[in-house]
């Protein structure tokens, strides 16, 4: 009898260990998401653009100079958004 009443006391503090765990992580995850969205969007638009180049561009080495151009272009107004 003492068995169980110490096993459903160390149950409940687990339970409630695991609710705490997870409000507790809630914040990080909402930041996660966010960063996430805030980030896939221009990334997915200076691919597009570097893969634009790559069609329409022979010459690899400017292709690499304009690209880096693009990303830093990108990045720059990511930042100050």
């Amino acid at each position: 009898m003492e068995i169980q009443k110490e096993l459903k006391v160390t149950l409940n503090l687990l339970e409630k260990a695991n609710k705490d765990l997870k409000q507790a992580l809630q914040p990080r995850e909402l930041f996660i998401a966010s960063v996430s969205h805030e980030l896939r969007n221009p990334l997915n638009c200076l691919l597009g653009n570097i893969e634009l180049l790559r069609l329409d561009v022979k010459n690899e080495k400017w292709i690499k100079t304009l690209a880096n151009y693009v990303a830093k272009f990108y990045l720059d107004r990511l930042i100050m958004s």
